[in-house]
């Protein structure tokens, strides 16, 4: 019951390519060229600019979000996010391996009581 039946195939055809005295395939003949009148006209190449049209409002969002994913960087390696937080300034401007070695706030010069881990969802 589960079996799927074949279907029947179409009978092949048995015509072969027409063979020349030589051997070779006769092959089709090629389409004649139209005429000069009939002739689409293609655009002249010096004309065609290879850079890709970008809509101006596009390249203005990939600019604020280039600027926005730079903000979240580390402000001393530019590597790493910023994931440390500095007490009591309270600048998120600093990651995991540039946070010890830092003793004044890399953005307001204040000094450092304390550094807190953020963690981003």
């Amino acid at each position: 019951m589960g079996r799927s039946r074949k279907r029947p195939r179409a009978p092949k055809s048995n015509k072969l390519p027409p063979i020349t005295e030589e051997g070779s395939v006769v092959r089709r003949k090629e389409p004649r060229p139209k005429s000069p009148e009939k002739q689409e006209t293609l655009p002249d190449i010096s004309q065609l600019s290879l850079q890709p049209r970008v809509d101006p409002e596009l390249l203005a969002l990939r600019r604020e979000n280039n600027q926005l994913k730079a903000e979240r960087d580390c402000r001393i390696c530019r590597d790493h996010e910023a994931n440390r937080l500095v007490m009591p300034c309270g600048h998120l401007a600093l990651c995991f391996r540039c946070s010890p070695a830092v003793t004044r706030c890399v953005c307001c010069n204040g000094p450092i009581r304390g550094i807190m881990t953020i963690f981003r969802t």
